[in-house]
Order: structure tokens, then sequence, then C-alpha cells
């Protein structure tokens, strides 16, 4: 993965939100700023296909209690994924 490890932190700072490693405020731990982490383009490719992922794997938890098509859920899943990394 070409991502930051997590976990990561939803930290306000002024009325905004960065994310973080530490879940309080640290100019030098803000995943998405370019300068501070080499891996910014990632976590922010990550971070906007989240909402993509957690559907898919509500989707396959319906998918394993019989409430819709596996196949569905999967491709769903690896839709997210691919949108996630590259």
């Amino acid at each position: 993965m070409k991502h930051t490890p997590g976990p990561w932190q939803a930290v306000e700072y002024g009325g905004y939100f960065m994310l973080q490693t530490t879940e309080f405020y640290s100019d030098i731990d803000d995943v998405l700023d370019r300068e501070k982490d080499k891996n910014a383009e990632h976590n922010a490719k990550l971070a906007a296909a989240s909402p993509e992922l957690l559907e898919a794997l509500i989707d396959l938890l319906d998918a394993q209690s019989l409430k819709k098509p596996l196949i569905d859920s999967i491709e769903k899943a690896q839709i997210a994924i691919k949108k996630a990394t590259e």
C-alpha cells in the first residue's frame, strides 16, 4: 500500500478538519499535506474513496446474510478499491 499507515484521526482545528496520525492537532502530522507527508496524494485518494469502501463493506455483509447477490457486492468492492489505490 502506498498510503500512510493508520490509524488516522479526524482532528478539528480552527473550524477545519484534518486527517492526522495522532488525535491531537499537530502541524506535522497532517496526512493530506504534501509538504509534510510524502504519501499525501495516495492518502487523499483513499479518503475520497472511503464512502464507496464503506458502502461496499456494508453490501458484503448484506450479501453474507443473503440479502443481496454476492457477485454484485464483490464488483462494488473491486471498483471502490480501484478508486482508492489508483
